[in-house]
């Protein structure tokens, strides 16, 4: 019977330690799945912002190459105007004549000065446009590096958890088996008690045997010794005769 319980609960420690290896198994798997999706989610987001910063700096570059464009044409436009303006006035006084290249040389510097705004503004941007790269790639390895940590985590977690889990089942078969222990104490004492009560009971039917015996052996008892004393009175009387 011992042997036979032991068995069975062996089988169902076997029982539960496979369904414990299977759950955490499915757990494992479910979380890695989780994890791998959410990993696809962000990067499909990151290639979604990359795309979308590759197209802005291209609006930006085809923007800042048409202002210089505007820039050229504009100071070509006022240099034609003002060639036009001195031929007629060719034989006019010297100081018309100073005027104008004046105000040519205005537009000029106005031109470099224009075209070297839209170079320093672009220069900016593009500084702008590494710097932010830069940030970026900063970010996603700062990102890579929280995930790292994340799983490291999850994962001392999950080995807590595992450890926490055999613990308790180290507990209950430690209380199982004392449960089993002490109803092999309690069936000992009880074997010991009906045994006791056997010899109790043989001794009281070997009493009573006894008590039978004896009413049965005592009128054969009484018998031989009335003969015994009439015997012994006969011999008596013949010896008191003799002499």
């Amino acid at each position: 019977k011992v042997l036979s319980e032991n068995t069975l609960e062996e089988e169902k420690r076997n029982l539960i330690s496979s369904e414990i290896g299977k759950f955490r198994m499915r757990a494992e798997e479910d979380e890695h799945r989780k994890e791998l999706e959410k990993e696809k989610e962000k990067e499909k987001l990151a290639a979604s912002k990359e795309k979308e910063r590759k197209k802005q700096r291209e609006m930006e570059r085809m923007s800042s190459t048409s202002k210089s464009g505007s820039s050229s044409t504009a100071a070509a436009s006022s240099s034609s105007a003002t060639a036009t303006s001195s031929t007629p006035a060719a034989d006019g006084a010297d100081m018309s004549d100073k005027t104008d290249k004046e105000s040519v040389a205005v537009v000029i510097k106005e031109t470099v000065k224009e075209s070297k705004e839209s170079a320093s503004s672009t220069g900016r941007k593009e500084s702008s446009s590494a710097a932010i790269e830069i940030t970026q790639k900063e970010r996603r390895s700062d990102s890579k590096e929280t995930r790292r940590r994340r799983s490291k985590s999850r994962s001392k977690d999950r080995e807590r958890e595992r450890e926490r889990e055999l613990r308790e089942l180290r507990d209950k078969e430690r209380e199982r088996e004392r449960d089993r222990e002490r109803e092999r104490e309690r069936e000992r004492n009880e074997m010991r008690e009906r045994e006791r009560n056997e010899m109790r009971e043989r001794e009281r039917e070997r009493e009573r045997e006894r008590e039978r015996e004896e009413k049965l052996l005592k009128p054969v008892r009484d018998t031989w010794r009335e003969k015994e004393m009439e015997d012994e009175l006969r011999d008596r009387k013949k010896a008191e005769k003799k002499a």
